[in-house]
């Protein structure tokens, strides 16, 4: 009965002040009737947060009931619509205020705020010198679209000329790819970890050896048979170092190997 009502409520012609009022009702229902899990907001806290203003987002983000509760909260407010509320989560943003989580959330549903929110914080941090963290650079390419594509392509070349920024923007890489928007001239990115691994091998540094392996292990766009060669390499020159995780390299690369075996890989034609 709750939830079809829910439903009604959240489709309804409602004025959307009536419709927030009444889901702030159920949820103080909930509350009072004892419960304090993510079962008090059942769908309540979305709603809120779809047909709400800038004072919604605010009363979310003071719902500190329980903790289940204040997370229900958090990643409600990511899905935020009205640009009164779109304006006061990026001020938030700006101010550092609005966590990576709600910033995660908001990238999936709310993308066309997202964006701006992640493209500004990313920019901001490489206008320091610092390098953007992969979640971020993940979050902006969930955000992205046909019409961003070339914003975010610019992002991603300018991130991976920074420390590391090459194995951190190799997840965004592939998020684009998956999402079916065009990653041809990104190689440089894709092969970062292989040349990294490769250069390691060589006798090169160690600092960033096991980010290398995760950015192929978890990313299947990198997946060739000069990877598997860069993995065991890497593991044989890890060895003779006394590398405790040496032999990780090693069972990465056969499961590199046995999957170009065994199924079809998303390469593109240059990469082979």
């Amino acid at each position: 009965m709750g939830v079809s009502f829910a439903r009604w409520l959240d489709e309804s012609p409602l004025p959307s002040a009536e419709i927030v009022a009444a889901a702030r009702r159920r949820f103080r229902m909930n509350v009072k009737a004892g419960e304090t899990s993510w079962v008090a907001t059942d769908g309540w806290f979305k709603m809120i947060a779809r047909h709400g203003d800038a004072e919604d987002v605010r009363w979310l983000l003071e719902r500190k009931e329980s903790l289940q509760i204040r997370s229900q909260a958090l990643d409600a407010v990511g899905w935020v619509r009205s640009p009164d509320a779109a304006e006061y989560v990026a001020r938030l943003a700006r101010n550092g205020k609005l966590s990576d989580r709600t910033l995660g959330v908001l990238s999936e549903h709310s993308p066309g705020i997202a964006f701006p929110i992640l493209r500004d914080r990313i920019r901001a941090s490489m206008d320091q010198g610092q390098t953007p963290s992969r979640s971020d650079l993940q979050a902006l390419a969930r955000s992205t679209d046909e019409a961003r594509i070339a914003e975010m392509r610019r992002i991603l070349e300018e991130a991976a000329t920074l420390p590391g920024g090459a194995l951190a923007a190799v997840y965004a890489v592939q998020g684009l790819d998956r999402k079916g928007l065009d990653v041809s001239g990104l190689d440089a990115i894709l092969d970062a970890p292989v040349a990294y691994l490769e250069a390691l091998a060589a006798g090169g540094p160690v600092e960033l050896a096991d980010r290398a392996r995760y950015a192929i292990e978890y990313n299947k766009i990198t997946w060739t048979e000069r990877a598997a060669a860069a993995l065991e390499a890497a593991d044989a020159a890890l060895r003779a170092r006394g590398w405790g995780s040496a032999g990780e390299f090693g069972a990465v690369a056969r499961k590199v190997l046995t999957s170009l075996k065994s199924e079809w890989h998303p390469r593109r034609p240059s990469r082979g």
